[in-house]
């Protein structure tokens, strides 16, 4: 794919040639290809504004107006990460 800043082209042409507005990721390596896109991609699409710094709350808080955490007693919420696992902290 190249460097950063032609991975970052790539996908604003072809942002700009469909009127996308989000892009879905799929892995080559697993992690790495995230930790690797999220690394260094990550930070061309911000300085030209295709991601926001701050994503603010969640959809489902903005629903329905509250924690955007699986209750508890939630099938899923045996899933859920004690905390948030940033691409920086799974790298090291």
């Amino acid at each position: 794919m190249g460097g950063p800043k032609t991975g970052a082209d790539e996908l604003e042409q072809w942002l700009e040639a469909t009127d996308t507005d989000g892009i879905n990721l799929t892995h080559v390596v697993s992690p790495g290809s995230f930790i690797d896109f999220s690394a260094h991609v990550v930070p061309e699409l911000r300085k030209r504004g295709r991601i926001r710094e701050d994503v603010g709350p969640s959809l489902r808080s903005r629903l329905f107006g509250r924690d955007s955490r699986v209750p508890a007693d939630h099938p899923a919420a045996q899933h859920a990460f004690s905390q948030v696992r940033r691409p920086e902290a799974l790298a090291s």
